[in-house]
């Protein structure tokens, strides 16, 4: 159930965060997932 709501999010975001820039701050290993997860919505990290 869980799977399905975050899968649900994810869907419902995507339309705007698709083609979006981003700038991205923080520790690297932090900054690895959430570049990648960007990446898969299909934004466009501007600036790491």
């Amino acid at each position: 159930k869980e799977r399905a709501l975050a899968v649900d999010a994810m869907t419902d975001a995507h339309q705007y965060l698709h083609g979006k820039k981003f700038a991205v701050f923080g520790d690297p290993d932090y900054v690895i997932g959430i570049i990648s997860f960007l990446l898969e919505m299909g934004a466009h990290p501007y600036h790491v």
